[in-house]
């Protein structure tokens, strides 16, 4: 098993060079789902939303084709930065750019001294970001005329005022934001102190509705209860009552112990990695066969990564964004007669 990923990267050039048609493919309906997005029902936009991030699997392909088109990868990156400015919203961005880092580092072979510097760098970047990110959010947000030049100049400018100005990085206030904006262990701790001593266990109330909201279709079961958010597992697992356009969550960690304790939360996030790890193996087996099923990895786990997410929003992205990568891939291989 360990040779795997070995194997599939010697591969993984020689398999996507005549594939230049099947990455437009990709980034054509990646964008036409961006854009109709607007337009359609409610119930559709989770989906057209997976479809929408096909671009970014789309550019994977194309990158590592001889005969790429550079001006069509810019084309995708740029999109994806105008819609973080336009929203405010930084997490699809940060997690697509560290994932084609990926790539450029399985394409040009970067040494690990080189790759601990990028490490290094993308965290000050990091840093830098969220030291700006709640005085950009908050105009962004209340100014609705502003156009996306304008956003693109205020961010920027914003940005390049905290490069020249190291001084205003070290700031106390702007400091305790951004450590303890991307410090999970505090929320895991207060949730460690709420229950069950203001709260009791949730005794799998959460995990339960988690599991059947996923695996079962509202068709199936047409009165199934709505998952709560992150606000409402916040507010009932720690007190905190979150402010409108506040995101954060417990993670998977407060939510097993939350429900089960300290050591039924360590069964529970055992039992999670076995989930997450036999999906990631069935990709890295299944790659052996044709290798440019390492690019879906990224798709599939987008959600799973992130370090706030709770059970329901990671088992529910994992669960529909395999169903639309094997439905993607069933197209492809039927309708438009072409290997992906």
């Amino acid at each position: 098993m360990r040779h795997i990923p070995k194997m599939v990267i010697n591969d993984l050039s020689e398999n996507v060079r005549h594939k230049v048609r099947e990455a437009y493919y990709l980034i054509g309906i990646g964008f036409f789902a961006s854009f109709i997005t607007p337009f359609a029902p409610y119930s559709l936009f989770f989906f057209l939303y997976l479809l929408s991030q096909l671009k970014f699997i789309g550019c994977f392909y194309l990158y590592l084709n001889e005969s790429r088109n550079n001006t069509l990868l810019y084309l995708v990156f740029a999109t994806l930065v105008l819609d973080a400015l336009a929203h405010a919203l930084f997490h699809d961005l940060l997690l697509w750019t560290f994932f084609f880092l990926f790539v450029y580092c399985i394409k040009n072979k970067v040494s690990l001294t080189r790759k601990v510097m990028a490490v290094v760098v993308g965290f000050f970047l990091v840093f830098v970001l969220q030291s700006v990110k709640y005085q950009y959010r908050n105009i962004a947000w209340t100014n609705t005329s502003l156009s996306t030049i304008g956003q693109s100049e205020l961010f920027f400018g914003m940005i390049a005022e905290r490069l020249w100005s190291p001084e205003k990085l070290l700031e106390t206030k702007s400091n305790e934001l951004a450590i303890t904006r991307l410090n999970q262990g505090w929320i895991i701790t207060r949730v460690m102190n709420y229950v069950p001593y203001v709260r009791p266990f949730a005794e799998g109330e959460t995990v339960e509705a988690a599991f059947s909201s996923t695996l079962l279709p509202r068709f199936i079961v047409p009165d199934k209860a709505i998952v709560a958010g992150g606000a409402a597992k916040m507010e009932r697992f720690t007190g905190i009552v979150l402010q409108p356009g506040t995101s954060m969550n417990i993670s998977l960690l407060g939510e097993g112990y939350g429900n089960y304790g300290k050591n039924g939360g360590i069964l529970f996030m055992f039992l999670i990695g076995i989930v997450f790890s036999l999906a990631f193996r069935f990709l890295l087996v299944k790659s052996l066969q044709n290798p440019t099923y390492i690019f879906w990895i990224p798709f599939l786990y987008l959600q799973v990564v992130k370090a706030e997410t709770d059970l329901a929003t990671t088992l529910n992205y994992l669960v529909k964004a395999s169903i639309v990568m094997f439905l993607i891939l069933y197209m492809f291989r039927k309708v438009l007669k072409v290997e992906i």
